[in-house]
């Protein structure tokens, strides 16, 4: 580009790559098994495109996962995996899914939704408001907490001293009354 006295546009790269994702990685996996395998095949032996090596022994599913080409796991493995490419390139502008046909349909369709509720969201930052206000949530904890316990406590001893102690247990009037341990039975 530069020597063409262009000027390159990271966002204008498209990556391509394959992925199936299941709630467990092992079930990703089981749901690849209906038609990696034949893919595998396709390609190897009618596309003469080696997706595996000839001389690779055993099952053809985890030689070709072993690759790393493709991601088969989690909603979080295929972030870590977009992630990852991000880095090593510099960036890109789109990650495009190949279809593949590995899981049967409904399958897939369970994949492809998983993507779109838990993937895609992270790289459109379509849940930076939430995690700010988890992440304050999270670093305030121990100020609400404390807060909660003494609130809550304030009402049982407001409790307490309008109806007296009979309905509540004899733990919560020892913890309330400072004991700081229930009565042992």
């Amino acid at each position: 580009a530069k020597a063409s006295g262009q000027t390159m546009d990271r966002n204008a790269w498209r990556l391509v790559g394959q992925m199936h994702i299941a709630e467990t990685k092992d079930k990703a996996i089981e749901q690849v098994r209906f038609g990696l395998e034949k893919w595998i095949y396709y390609f190897r032996e009618i596309a003469n495109l080696p997706m595996v090596p000839d001389d690779f022994a055993g099952d053809p599913v985890e030689a070709y996962l072993a690759l790393g080409s493709a991601v088969v796991g989690t909603p979080d493995e295929a972030i870590a995996r977009i992630e990852q490419l991000k880095e090593e390139s510099g960036g890109f502008g789109c990650y495009l899914m190949m279809a593949h046909n590995w899981a049967n349909w409904a399958d897939t369709q369970r994949s492809y939704e998983m993507i779109a509720r838990y993937v895609v969201p992270h790289f459109q930052q379509l849940n930076v408001n939430r995690k700010a206000s988890m992440d304050w949530v999270r670093e305030n904890k121990t100020e609400f907490t404390s807060q909660t316990r003494a609130a809550v406590g304030a009402r049982i001893v407001s409790h307490m001293m309008e109806k007296g102690t009979e309905n509540i247990s004899p733990q919560i009037v020892a913890l309330i009354a400072g004991a700081g341990q229930p009565p042992k039975e």
